[in-house]
């Protein structure tokens, strides 16, 4: 169901209802992800839950202190449906779709203080790299989760990745040790894959899952401006050198031709 929370949230209400109307999709959409069993139609779950056996985190529709389960076999139906939906939005809704997605790379990179699931116990760790960027990086802070803003933070993250993995490929002047390629591409994958996969199927926490790879991204800027500061000795030293040998070519011509 997280992935509705970007392709079928993308939708209005009045768009969900149209598709609900003519059946392309199950009237479960009319509901949002994640509520309780009993918000949704019966039908549409009742049937999978019938003469359930087996434990009670798979049979029971709530846990014993009275909150959902989501375990509950009922909602496995619902997924399949929310799915089903997620994937008819992807066709026939694509701007929408990715309008939906362009939203969740801003919430992937909003501050660390707005990290969801971060409390106040673990949060020590972490305060002085969350006070960063928050005051250098984010120029928009509001009470409003959504409101936030880190533009900085994105184009920093971004243009590192792709400098480094310029920088990888080509390997000029072998600047990169065979053991070193192999290291910083697994530092670029785990960071891409982590940023796709958060911003397409979650949208609301996905943050969470960026703060996981800020130690691996200061890494790579940390070898970003190494191999930059590498490769701009090695320009000034040829430099010098073509530098010096033609000031005494010149004076090897001239005293030859006195």
């Amino acid at each position: 169901m997280n992935f509705s929370k970007v392709a079928v949230r993308a939708l209005t209400n009045e768009q969900r209802q149209i598709i609900v109307d003519n059946g392309s999709v199950s009237p479960v959409i009319l509901t949002s992800s994640f509520q309780e069993i009993d918000e949704y139609p019966e039908e549409s779950w009742e049937e999978a839950a019938r003469d359930c056996t087996g434990p009670a985190s798979f049979c029971e529709s709530y846990k014993t202190n009275g909150e959902p389960n989501f375990n509950f076999i009922g909602y496995i139906p619902v997924s399949n449906a929310f799915l089903r939906a997620s994937l008819y939005t992807i066709r026939y809704y694509p701007l929408q779709f990715l309008n939906s997605w362009k939203h969740s790379w801003n919430i992937y990179f909003s501050p660390a203080h707005r990290t969801v699931g971060v409390n106040e116990a673990t949060f020590a760790g972490i305060k002085a790299w969350a006070d960063f960027t928050d005051n250098v990086l984010c120029e928009k802070l509001t009470d409003r989760y959504y409101a936030n803003k880190c533009t900085r933070l994105r184009f920093i993250y971004i243009s590192t990745i792709l400098v480094v993995s310029v920088l990888v490929l080509l390997n000029v002047n072998q600047i990169f040790e065979n053991w070193e390629r192999k290291v910083v591409f697994f530092l670029i994958l785990t960071i891409v894959y982590t940023s796709f996969v958060g911003t397409l199927f979650e949208q609301g926490e996905n943050n969470r899952f960026r703060l996981e790879t800020d130690p691996l991204f200061l890494i790579l800027l940390g070898v970003m401006l190494q191999k930059l500061t590498m490769i701009s000795r090695r320009i000034v030293e040829r430099f010098g050198l073509f530098h010096s040998g033609g000031i005494l070519l010149k004076l090897k011509i001239k005293s030859i031709a006195e």
